[in-house]
């Protein structure tokens, strides 16, 4: 790729020239150096499709749902599921790593299982359809049993995977988080929706044990600091009942004007959400959110519901005032705006 690393004026400087020059040769030959560059075979197009980016992309589009309506992004993170759930899963429901062409290989990473795990919670949030958070749990299940640390934390290659070197763990953020970050991240969203106590307790054993390292590493480690900062909370649940954003179709996440739509139009990141109808969740839910059980609309208005640790703010129906719950416990209401 052709760049110019110093400005037309350093090299005028340089060259004693003027500067209407400089700007004229560049124009002259920008032209011919990029037709003899075109003369070279072109890179290939890497066409591979990888889990965790995969997971990533989930995440992104669920967020451009979110702040925007626009049903194309909540559309297209369905389809991303879709096919990884069809390729990228195995019989006992195990992720593979990639695939090519629709073929996909070798054992899926810590990486895969966190970042997927993480989109299916964005996904859930904003489309209000409960298998999203099943197959989010069944990932964070699976990842515990297979890539856990005895001393906190998780290995990168699972149980079974061959490592003639033994089995590495991967603690630094980079251009994508560390599957360790990402299955913080995960499972403090999912202690929330749960209630697990087993998530809290492995959330705990997990930065106790690294908190040294994490001082150390600081932005290095900047999804870790960022899991830590919601643990230490307050992270709040949130529930709302009727209205919701995503109910018939016709308004986007973002729309301002429902109670699920203010708060979905931020995906907060001191908190879950959960949409339920006016007259409360369908037993499924409430067994695997019991945050969301026993809350309902109230005289045919949409509520919602701030909780901690299943211990609830008063009721609201006023959008103003569920942003203001928001921020109890945290500086700047302004930011959860």
């Amino acid at each position: 790729m052709l760049t110019r690393r110093v400005s037309e004026k350093e090299i005028a400087t340089e060259n004693e020239w003027e500067l209407e020059k400089v700007a004229r040769l560049f124009a002259k030959h920008r032209q011919n150096l990029r037709a003899y560059r075109a003369r070279r075979v072109s890179p290939e197009l890497d066409r591979k499709i990888v889990t965790s980016w995969n997971g990533l992309a989930v995440s992104a589009m669920a967020h451009g749902y979110a702040v925007s309506g626009q049903r194309k992004y909540l559309d297209a993170a369905a389809r991303a599921v879709d096919f990884l759930e069809r390729v990228h899963r195995t019989d006992d429901g195990a992720l593979l790593r990639a695939s090519t062409g629709g073929r996909a290989e070798h054992n899926g990473i810590l990486d895969d299982y966190a970042l997927l795990a993480c989109g299916l919670l964005d996904l859930y949030q904003v489309s209000g359809e409960v298998r999203y958070l099943e197959k989010s749990l069944a990932l964070i299940e699976r990842a515990r049993a297979d890539f856990a640390h005895p001393q906190g934390g998780f290995y990168m290659s699972g149980a079974g995977t061959e490592a003639p070197l033994g089995r590495k763990m991967d603690f630094f953020d980079s251009v994508t988080p560390s599957g360790n970050s990402a299955m913080l991240q995960a499972l403090v969203r999912a202690a929330a929706l749960t209630g697990k106590q087993e998530y809290r307790d492995e959330i705990e054993k997990c930065l106790t044990t690294y908190a040294g390292l994490i001082e150390k590493a600081s932005l290095e480690m900047a999804w870790w600091l960022d899991a830590a900062q919601k643990w230490n909370g307050p992270f709040y649940e949130v529930v709302v009942a009727g209205g919701t954003a995503v109910a018939d179709g016709s308004t986007g996440a973002g729309a301002e004007s429902s109670l699920a739509g203010t708060v979905l139009g931020t995906l907060p990141a001191n908190a879950v959400v959960v949409q339920v109808p006016a007259e409360g969740p369908a037993a499924d839910l409430a067994a695997l959110v019991p945050p969301a059980a026993g809350k309902g609309a109230s005289d045919g208005k949409a509520m919602a519901y701030v909780c901690e640790h299943g211990t609830c703010q008063a009721p609201t129906a006023d959008a103003e005032q569920l942003l203001e719950q928001l921020a109890v416990g945290w500086q700047g209401a302004h930011e959860f705006r």
